[in-house]
């Protein structure tokens, strides 16, 4: 029996759907996620512990109701001793013949200073007049004063940059 050439050999097909969001496989289903997981547990746990807990707080059986001295002990106060009288104001012994007199006394002067009170010196009022200069005046001052102290300089982060420098000197760079 005579049999022809052998044919291409390939694989078959590939299943599936083309498109976005497609493979090979089937969409795995969608599984809801608690996102409140953490606080629902912790929910849990807090109400596991209420279950422990007493109905009352926790008190020591120990807890001292007195102490070992009254206060009529601590602070010495004694009902037989009885209290004692206020005294009364007394007139003073004699009374005082010069008034009173600080040790060391004010300045003497204007508002205790050491001076009298300065004598008034006018100030009088300065009228300041305008030149008016004409159109043919040679006189008449510049329109705009440049400042000669001051002159731009680049910062010496631009200034002593490599690149700005090779610009600047390339003789300097060459290889």
């Amino acid at each position: 029996m005579k049999v022809g050439p052998r044919n291409f050999y390939t694989s078959p097909g590939k299943k599936g759907k083309v498109g976005k969001q497609t493979s090979f496989t089937p969409q795995p289903a969608h599984m809801p996620d608690d996102y409140d997981y953490a606080r629902e547990m912790a929910r849990k746990e807090m109400a596991e512990g209420k279950a422990h807990e007493q109905e009352k707080p926790f008190s020591q059986a120990a807890k001292q109701r007195y102490v070992f001295s009254t206060n009529k002990d601590i602070y010495d106060i004694r009902p037989d001793i009885p209290a004692k009288k206020p005294r009364r104001e007394s007139p003073p012994p004699m009374e005082q013949e010069v008034s009173w007199k600080p040790a060391k006394p004010s300045r003497k002067g204007h508002s205790c200073t050491l001076g009298k009170t300065p004598e008034y010196i006018p100030d009088p009022i300065k009228f300041t007049q305008r030149r008016r200069t004409l159109d043919g005046d040679a006189e008449a001052p510049p329109a705009f004063k440049r400042p000669k102290a001051f002159q731009s300089r680049p910062s010496p982060s631009v200034m002593c940059n490599a690149k700005n420098i090779k610009a600047s000197f390339p003789s300097i760079f060459r290889r």
